[in-house]
């Protein structure tokens, strides 16, 4: 279930929830297990908006997170 806005608009697969924390922003997206899960971690803000909106949003077949998940998901 989406938390903010901004996880309504995310077409990835593989997104789950992004948000803002103490060291910055974060993209979390499920990890190569089901008990784990990938945090992309941001220092800067513009970074995380260009990622979030750029690959989770739109062109996530070019993320190199969801290349990697893909092929790993394949493989089984």
């Amino acid at each position: 279930m989406a938390t903010n806005w901004r996880d309504h608009y995310a077409k990835c697969p593989f997104y789950l929830r992004c948000c803002r924390v103490k060291e910055g922003w974060v993209i979390d997206c499920q990890g190569v297990t089901d008990a784990s899960i990938l945090r992309w971690r941001f220092r800067r803000k513009q970074d995380f908006e260009i990622q979030q909106r750029t690959f989770c949003c739109d062109k996530f077949e070019r993320c190199e997170v969801y290349r990697m998940l893909n092929e790993t998901f394949e493989e089984e």
